[in-house]
């Protein structure tokens, strides 16, 4: 399926995912009531990850939504004491978080909220879900656009992770098609997306959705030859009013690669609901 990486709630379970060639990222759920005798515990725990395999280290999820009453001076202080206790054997390992958003609907004050989080990570990771309430799927695009807003805010750049929906909620037990979870993909993945991740890998439920399974790993397979073909390569990328997103890729051999991808369930201008079209010169 073209997976490389598993972010691992259960961390014990490191050994069989380094054993069949995974990076691991070791998700954490620190917040201010957490004893510093856990958090050194998981550090002590750490040390016997296989080093070429040690993705980073997530500090907490979704803070803003799962600790509210933590204030995220608390991960600045807390990145400052892990950053200088992983000096020695893990001086690479990023330090991440992950939260949902920016939203359209943020006034200014959240996004400087939200500076002090951008300040305490190597790494940030957002989740837009918009299929979820059946919203545009543009919404991918918008997001990663607005958390680079944050960035200018906190002064302090760093590559950005999209998770994608492979999830469905209680009340409306539905996935993303195979048709709209591609052009969540590419939207990320022509927007700069350093790593793209889907929560979550669930075989059960997916196996209620009638031909997800072999829709999703066909496309893990033209993803990964798709970005393997163009990795390194410059791409510039815009979203036109309407909701198609415009790429153009300079390759290494001086090939240009123009993609136009529909992120509307319908059709739009001449491109079909969904299409991604690409023309090479």
């Amino acid at each position: 399926m073209g997976v490389r990486q598993v972010i691992l709630d259960w961390p014990n379970l490191h050994r069989e995912a380094t054993q069949l060639g995974l990076d691991v990222v070791i998700a954490n759920w620190w917040t201010i009531d957490t004893e510093i005798s856990e958090i050194e515990k998981r550090m002590e725990f750490v040390r016997g990850i296989d080093p070429k395999r040690f993705a980073a280290i997530s500090m907490m999820d979704e803070p803003e939504r799962n600790s509210p009453n933590t204030p995220f001076s608390y991960y600045q202080a807390l990145y400052g004491d892990l950053r200088k206790a992983m000096q020695q054997d893990y001086p690479n390992v990023p330090l991440e978080m992950s939260h949902w958003g920016p939203l359209a609907s943020w006034s200014n004050e959240e996004y400087e909220k939200f500076v002090l989080l951008y300040q305490s990570a190597d790494l940030i990771r957002i989740m837009p879900c918009p299929d979820l309430r059946e919203g545009p799927l543009s919404e991918v695009y918008y997001q990663m656009l607005r958390s680079r807003q944050i960035m200018k805010l906190a002064e302090h750049e760093i590559p950005q992770l999209v998770i994608l929906q492979t999830w469905e909620l209680p009340k409306n037990p539905k996935l993303p098609t195979i048709g709209e979870l591609r052009v969540m993909v590419y939207q990320a993945i022509l927007t700069g997306a350093e790593t793209v991740s889907f929560f979550s890998y669930e075989s059960k439920l997916w196996s209620k959705t009638p031909g997800f399974t072999e829709g999703f790993r066909d496309l893990m397979r033209e993803l990964t030859t798709w970005t393997r073909r163009y990795k390194g390569d410059l791409v510039e990328t815009s979203m036109s009013p309407d909701g198609i997103l415009h790429s153009q890729i300079a390759t290494a051999n001086n090939q240009r690669v123009e993609i136009r991808v529909n992120t509307n369930r319908f059709q739009t201008r001449t491109m079909p609901g969904l299409a991604i079209w690409t023309y090479c010169d």
